[in-house]
């Protein structure tokens, strides 16, 4: 009996053992300063989120690469990242914060904190940089030099309802900000030299996603499903504010989104189930897309700027491993590769 017992208190002691050891965690291989990342959103509160680095030469991708580097997960529902200033800002929705990553080696230089759920990140110069929120019912001015919130530009309380108004995209033309407040319908423009609302623009649908064009016009895709009305693609003059055309899409069923535009400015992308493209000089929406979802449920969509090559993911079902898939400029297949769970933008850095 006491060989049995030393041979069970022997077994649980090794195991006790193997679990008080960290699991190794390989660093990534090759250049991490360049190529396609891909932000996988995670799934809400299971602080899942990751990021992936995608070779479009060699057709390899590492995943989780943000916690192979810095030994620790980026947290909860990675909204959107970008490059400036040698970092890359990423906003992490459901952690309240921006980790800001070194662009050479993407080690965490510093995590902007106090936000409600950073969405989407603006420049305006080396010392001021606006973020949209979920929450905050306003705008977020941070240093992005020195990582720090500087201040906020409000908005005014929504008077038809109790929830907070939030802002997604936005664009800069000039010294001004054109951005989307989807649940007013509606854009705002800031003066960014003093901060402060200066126009609005009405809209019949939710602004969402936001481009700009060789020829300086805006872009602005209003998702009109949520409300049960059609979805509107406007092109606006910044200049005088007002819009020039109006595209309706023949479904209130059907969501839009993912508004992108080519290196050249000419030709804008947008996923409607399927995702089509359209040059800016067209004066009806295309009715054939460039490529078909077919039993993918299409979530993400990037433009390479160099190739004009069409990235898109698919989410599944957010839960599992998401997969993306690389077509050339007409849509035909190249590659298809495993991600992380629930993949959503592209960031293309040659």
């Amino acid at each position: 009996m006491k060989k049995y017992l030393f041979l069970l208190f022997a077994a649980l002691a090794f195991l006790a053992s193997c679990t008080d050891k960290p699991e190794k965690i390989d660093p990534p291989k090759g250049d991490v300063s360049k190529g396609i990342f891909i932000v996988n959103e995670g799934t809400f509160t299971f602080g899942n989120a990751s990021l992936s680095l995608y070779n479009p030469d060699s057709q390899k991708v590492e995943n989780d690469i943000f916690n192979r580097i810095n030994n620790r997960p980026i947290g909860d529902v990675f909204q959107s990242m970008y490059v400036f200033n040698d970092n890359y800002f990423c906003m992490v929705n459901n952690m309240q914060k921006i980790e800001v990553l070194n662009s050479q080696t993407l080690k965490s230089e510093a995590v902007i904190e106090g936000l409600n759920a950073p969405r989407y990140f603006q420049p305006i110069n080396t010392s001021k940089a606006y973020v949209t929120d979920l929450y905050a019912n306003g705008i977020w001015i941070i240093n992005p030099t020195t990582y720090q919130k500087t201040g906020k530009i409000d908005f005014q309380p929504d008077k038809d309802t109790a929830l907070n108004n939030w802002a997604e995209q936005l664009i800069l033309y000039n010294n001004e900000a054109f951005v989307c407040i989807p649940r007013q319908k509606k854009l705002i423009v800031i003066n960014t030299d003093t901060d402060k609302i200066t126009d609005t623009i009405s809209l019949s649908a939710q602004p969402q996603w936001i481009q700009k064009d060789k020829n300086n016009h805006v872009w602005i895709l209003a998702d009109g499903a949520i409300d049960h009305v059609n979805s509107k693609l406007y092109c606006i003059d910044p200049e005088n504010k007002s819009i020039i055309r109006t595209f309706t899409f023949n479904s209130n069923k059907i969501a839009v989104s993912e508004l992108k535009m080519n290196a050249s400015a000419d030709t804008l992308y947008y996923i409607y189930k399927d995702v089509y493209k359209m040059t800016i000089s067209e004066v009806e929406l295309p009715q054939t897309p460039v490529i078909s979802a077919g039993s993918k449920q299409i979530y993400g969509l990037g433009i390479d700027p160099k190739t004009s090559e069409i990235y898109i993911s698919d989410a599944i079902d957010n839960i599992q491993p998401g997969k993306v898939y690389r077509y050339n400029s007409n849509g035909k297949l190249i590659h298809d590769f495993q991600v992380g769970v629930s993949p959503g933008e592209f960031l293309f850095i040659q």
